[in-house]
């Protein structure tokens, strides 16, 4: 199945330790009208399934003023936290394809960069993910969403 992908995040991006998605995304020049509109979905994958019994992964969103990241904030968790990651034992990492995270993107974006924050703590091995942002809802999904474009104007 393929989707309309509006930003990726990362492309079989290997993570064998703390590091940021291999893009961000600039919401000024991405689209300017984000904000009211179509719901955009956050989808994050299990590329290829972790490679050491020991594995752990978390997965923040972050932003900043500036795309260097000098001073990121966390806007939020995805998956796992300090002391409490996602296990090898996880459905989400048993295999290729599986989905790691897919859910609306939240409101209330203050800055104007976005990334994420991957975090493999426990091992050497390696977790590898595809994360991108896609106007088609990857399954189950809440109302209560971000909104990508309208037909109606700017308030």
């Amino acid at each position: 199945m393929s989707f309309p992908n509006l930003g990726e995040f990362s492309d079989a991006q290997a993570i064998t330790e703390a590091a940021a998605s291999t893009n961000y995304l600039d919401l000024a020049t991405t689209r300017q009208q984000i904000g009211v509109g179509v719901p955009i979905y956050l989808c994050i994958k299990t590329n290829t399934a972790p490679t050491e019994v020991a594995d752990t992964l978390s997965i923040e969103l972050q932003n900043d003023s500036t795309n260097a990241f000098s001073s990121p904030k966390v806007w939020m968790v995805l998956c796992g936290s300090a002391g409490a990651e996602l296990t090898v034992t996880d459905a989400r990492l048993d295999a290729a394809g599986d989905w790691i995270y897919r859910g609306t993107l939240p409101y209330e974006c203050s800055e104007r960069y976005l990334r994420l924050y991957y975090n493999n703590t426990t091992s050497t091995g390696t977790i590898t993910v595809d994360a991108f942002l896609s106007l088609l809802p990857p399954s189950d999904i809440g109302a209560d969403a971000q909104v990508w474009s309208s037909p109606v104007g700017n308030p």
